[in-house]
């Protein structure tokens, strides 16, 4: 292989690491190029970098330089032949997929998208996924709400985590204090914890937002069920009346 080529293919090679060259440049083409002109040209660089004259090139990393431009040829040749991918191509502004810097995401947007796979995951049972999922949301969006109280509810699922999710859901109820839910959540997490006062309160707090809330409604009814109407009637009339006392027992 004679010097002059190894020069201009490794001035190709430096062009190309630089991002200065397309594949149309690469081959020396223009961009409305036919099929059998673009075959034509890949197959004239195909004859300059064939194995039997990259094995005269003594000095191994130009010989690797040169590999390598003969794998971006190939790739050039292949992309532009293939119809859907050449369209898909100059799409991207003729760059290839892994040169094409992606459009910074709205954190909100993303916050979202991941607050709504959580929602599937933690449908489908899936905890563990559901809270990184979560974590990565509040992580971009940290006053959501709703997030928080899907969080709790999930870590509330993991013995291990109930802390993690009573702190959770506190958070939420303070971002959303209209919302009877994140209350709902705490009761049901003391109930679970047979702590059944501190269950009574959040329930309670709930029915004052969402009187009709039927899980606080029933939870609260086995917590603190009502008092016996017949009894409390009862020591009320005996109350009038009197309670009589040991002093006014007949002596024997």
């Amino acid at each position: 292989m004679d010097s002059q080529l190894i020069t201009q293919c490794l001035d190709l090679y430096e062009r190309l690491n630089r991002g200065n060259l397309d594949h149309y440049a690469l081959l020396g083409l223009d961009r409305t190029a036919t099929v059998a002109t673009i075959h034509e040209a890949y197959q004239r660089w195909l004859i300059k970098l064939a194995d039997n004259e990259l094995a005269t090139v003594g000095d191994a990393s130009v010989r690797q330089r040169l590999e390598a431009l003969r794998r971006r040829l190939d790739r050039a040749h292949a992309v532009l032949l293939d119809f859907d991918q050449r369209a898909a191509y100059e799409r991207r502004g003729f760059r290839e997929v892994s040169e094409v810097v992606p459009e910074e995401e709205d954190p909100q947007e993303k916050a979202k998208e991941l607050f709504r796979k959580a929602k599937t995951l933690y449908a489908g049972k899936e905890y563990g996924p559901a809270v990184l999922a979560l974590r990565e949301s509040l992580r971009l969006d940290p006053d959501r709400g709703d997030a928080l109280l899907l969080l709790g509810l999930c870590q509330y699922r993991n013995p291990a985590m109930k802390r993690d999710a009573e702190v959770n859901l506190q958070k939420a109820v303070q971002l959303e204090p209209w919302n009877a839910e994140p209350l709902v959540a705490l009761g049901n997490l003391f109930y679970s914890e047979k702590l059944m006062k501190r269950a009574e309160s959040f329930y309670r707090r709930a029915l004052e937002l969402e009187p009709g809330h039927e899980t606080a409604r029933r939870r609260l009814a086995e917590i603190a069920p009502p008092e016996d109407n017949s009894l409390k009637s009862t020591l009320k009339s005996a109350m009038k009346k009197g309670l009589p006392s040991l002093f006014d027992r007949k002596k024997r």
